[in-house]
């Protein structure tokens, strides 16, 4: 196995290059010769075999009272992310670094109201990194999303942090959590709102696995062995830990779909850069070699050595405090209270026929009528 201390394990798509390194670069290989950057049937066959034997292999080493009770979903899990590296890799290995200051910006806009024709993302596939949140998915904190669209069809992997035995030998044992959301935004009508749609896939595999969970048990002779079918066990526990799963889902679309919109609507506060541990020598090369043959030469080697040009989000942004409205507002009359931060549908161009995402930031309305004595009705959050 590759050694941790070489590369850069800031952001979830390298800890698993670096993790299941065999099986992530074949997955790119496949989806790179590919016409379409969709796995196959055939490619998951083949991709699964791999794991499988991967498995087989390590868990071997592994006393049997650590091992995992279901091996399939934990394979299962491992194919899932190796294609979504897959993806990630095919598109050029688009990171944005969504930093606290941008985070706090964004996370009081209510996403759940944006139209589902409005989602876009800036390349096929990318990788959203917001750090470690204080709200988890699957009991792990929530740190960032792998999301990939091709034509209305949207896959997202959210994202957690791992602990040291991840990345030390226990990929098996000790596996990243995720939580896997799909949607086919061409099945919705343009103007249906997000949280509609979010919610929708989350019923629909929640019906899905409620359903698996009903089949009968069976039993299975095979060559004079008979074997119990306990796959609707299984789904039964699926069903439980997705439900464990989803309950901080908003918490995550909320910076996920925001974040999106931002960096396709806000395009001058995306700065491209190499992260700050990246090797200044090679960088330099990279970036300002005369000889294209050495340019390239420094690239691939970085990009080997699991460094990013990563882009950075709110560069040039106004981070100052919220805004206010007055007497000179409609709103006179009302007593002083937020606004909550919302996106806004503005339409631009020759003949006001193009269409493009505002973000009105939180607003203080008759801010000047609060007494010194008085406090705005609400709650406190911590970002």
């Amino acid at each position: 196995m590759l050694t941790p201390e070489k590369y850069s394990t800031r952001y979830f798509p390298e800890r698993f290059r670096l993790v299941f390194p065999a099986e992530s670069s074949r997955a790119a290989q496949m989806l790179r010769a590919a016409p379409i950057p969709m796995p196959t049937h055939d490619m998951f066959a083949s991709l699964q075999r791999q794991i499988a034997e991967t498995y087989n292999k390590d868990i071997s080493k592994v006393p049997f009272e650590q091992r995992p009770a279901r091996p399939t979903p934990v394979m299962g899990q491992v194919l899932s992310l190796a294609f979504a590296y897959g993806k990630f890799y095919v598109a050029g290995r688009q990171i944005y670094d969504v930093g606290p200051k941008m985070q706090a910006v964004l996370v009081g806009a209510d996403y759940r109201e944006v139209p589902v024709s409005m989602l876009m993302l800036p390349f096929s596939t990318v990788y959203l990194h917001f750090g470690p949140q204080k709200f988890t998915i699957k009991v792990a904190a929530f740190e960032g999303a792998i999301v990939s669209q091709y034509k209305g069809l949207f896959e997202i992997h959210l994202c957690t942090s791992q602990g040291p035995s991840y990345l030390n030998g226990g990929r098996f044992v000790y596996p990243a959590h995720y939580l896997y959301l799909t949607f086919d935004a061409s099945e919705y009508p343009p103007d249906t709102p997000l949280g509609d749609v979010v919610a929708d896939a989350v019923r629909k595999e929640k019906e899905e696995l409620a359903k698996r969970s009903k089949e009968p048990a069976e039993q299975i002779a095979l060559d004079g062995v008979v074997v119990a079918d306990r796959r609707a066990q299984g789904a039964q526990e699926d069903l439980e830990n997705y439900s464990i799963a989803i309950q901080n889902v908003d918490d995550a679309m909320r910076l996920v779909v925001n974040a999106l919109i931002f960096v396709t609507a806000y395009k001058e506060h995306v700065a491209t850069s190499w992260t700050s541990d990246t090797p200044s020598e090679i960088a330099a090369v990279a970036e300002g070699s005369n000889k294209p043959k050495a340019r390239q030469d420094a690239r691939q080697k970085l990009l080997a050595d699991g460094y990013y040009k990563v882009n950075f989000v709110g560069s040039g942004f106004d981070f100052g405090g919220c805004g206010e409205e007055s007497e000179a507002s409609p709103e006179a009359g009302v007593r002083p209270h937020w606004r909550r931060a919302h996106w806004r549908i503005q339409r631009y161009g020759e003949g006001r026929q193009e269409t493009k995402m505002v973000l009105i930031r939180q607003v203080l309305v008759n801010a000047d009528k609060l007494g010194s004595d008085q406090q705005l009705p609400g709650r406190i959050s911590t970002i």
